[in-house]
């Protein structure tokens, strides 16, 4: 999860999602591990389209694809930072007035069904409620995102064209943001709003309400030996008092060959990031052994919103079949991260481990 409607999603990556240590070895990818991300409520349903805040997208994002996304390594979402996803590329015409798209082709539902462009035109004639839409939200938050759509046309099973009443360039980024996916048009809408039928990289494993959301990897995902990750785990803590007991985060070098200096620590946490850390009340502190950084710790206290920054950027890259290390690597520059101090009870609600 990480694109532009989602502005507290996009300043929680942009404050601990830029952390960067070069001189880092690549490494090759390596299947395995399962990525902890708190959520701090119950989701009011797996309707993403329904959804109106944050606590109904992301801890379904990884079961759904978009037709395009922004990309998840970029700092900044901007068109020109759009990337294809379930389109494999895409065409404006007659002055910004028809955008259309070319689909990939051996794309499955979670349910074995193929993905066409005919689960595009019902997806998004549903969000806009058009006059032969084969379904209607419950709620439906985003409608006006869609207002100028005229029609929407299915011409081959491949290609699916917008067709607007006047031209909006800004069309393509609204189809870019978290809250767009494609549904499937085999499945009532009443069923997605309590299960994922998806082309995500992730299925849905198990929910149990009040506890836990659990994806696990979906073998038949539409990129090649994607994702890396065995599945994704979100522990639900509905109380904001238990949330506020989680005190501080630690980030641990343990086999850095970056020197210790003020340099290297800003290279560690970007200058912003680091500043706004500290006008929060956070301490950054380095360790070094053998004139090496060997042990980075941020420390605060707050209302436990400091973990959940510090999960967001790497699962942003973890839903869309990125590696353990690889996450490691480019949101916590080679780093591993720590448990937080925990004074609630049972174990800390995030952490990779």
């Amino acid at each position: 999860m990480t694109r532009r409607p989602l502005l507290s999603l996009v300043l929680a990556v942009g404050l601990l999602g830029t952390l960067a240590v070069t001189g880092a070895p690549a490494q090759a990818p390596r299947r395995g591990g399962i990525l902890n991300a708190m959520l701090i409520e119950n989701p009011p349903g797996f309707s993403i389209h329904e959804a109106a805040t944050i606590a109904g997208v992301w801890p379904v994002a990884s079961c759904y694809s978009n037709l395009v996304i922004f990309d998840p390594l970029k700092p900044v979402e901007t068109v020109d930072t759009i990337i294809p996803e379930l389109a494999e590329k895409w065409s404006w015409q007659d002055n910004y007035r028809n955008l259309v798209f070319f689909l990939r082709r051996n794309v499955k539902w979670h349910d074995g069904q193929p993905f066409t462009s005919r689960d595009v035109k019902f997806t998004f004639d549903v969000v806009r409620e058009a006059p032969d839409a084969a379904g209607k939200l419950r709620l439906n938050p985003r409608k006006e995102w869609y207002a100028n759509v005229e029609a929407i046309e299915a011409p081959e099973p491949y290609t699916v064209v917008f067709r607007l009443k006047r031209p909006q360039p800004s069309l393509l980024l609204m189809l870019a943001s978290g809250y767009s996916p494609v549904y499937a048009a085999h499945v009532p809408l009443n069923d997605l709003r309590q299960r994922c039928v998806g082309t995500g990289p992730f299925r849905l494993k198990q929910y149990t309400p009040g506890t836990m959301v659990e994806m696990e990897r979906n073998p038949d995902y539409f990129i090649a030996g994607r994702p890396y990750l065995d599945g994704l785990k979100f522990p639900v803590i509905t109380e904001r008092g238990t949330s506020g007991r989680v005190t501080g985060i630690k980030i641990l070098l343990s086999q850095s060959t970056v020197p210790v200096t003020g340099q290297a620590i800003r290279a560690a946490l970007r200058p912003e990031g680091a500043s706004l850390l500290r006008s929060t009340g956070f301490q950054i502190q380095a360790t070094k052994s053998g004139g090496h950084l060997t042990r980075l710790v941020i420390e605060g206290r707050g209302n436990g919103h400091g973990v959940g920054m510090c999960q967001v950027g790497a699962y942003g890259m973890a839903q869309r079949g990125h590696t353990y290390r690889e996450i490691l690597t480019h949101y916590y520059s080679g780093v591993e991260l720590g448990r937080a101090r925990w004074k609630g009870r049972g174990a800390a609600p995030g952490g990779i481990k």
